[in-house]
């Protein structure tokens, strides 16, 4: 089996412990893996962090004085084959 194809079966492993997985016969239906784990796009974006924004005692004092915004996106295409992407609104 491919070890890129373990790697994501096997929740992201890394290298050497799909190798212990195998070499202990912990994983069925796979006697070894070969080759080497390519760029993982989840592995990066996993690793990422994202420090909290400082908080602010400031209030808007009217409707739409201060509105936050955040988009996500873009997720996986739906059986329509489109990106998808949605966006929140928060009114301070």
């Amino acid at each position: 089996i491919d070890i890129n194809h373990a790697h994501r079966c096997l929740g992201h492993l890394g290298h050497n412990n799909i190798k212990c997985l195998v070499a202990k016969g912990m994983v069925k239906g796979i006697d070894s893996v070969g080759g080497h784990i390519e760029f993982c796009e989840s592995c990066v974006a996993s690793r990422q962090h994202v420090y909290p924004f400082p908080s602010s005692n400031k209030r808007a004092h009217h409707k739409l004085d201060l509105v936050h915004s955040d988009i996500c996106g873009p997720l996986p295409p739906s059986i329509g084959g489109a990106y998808r992407y949605f966006i929140t609104f928060i009114d301070n």
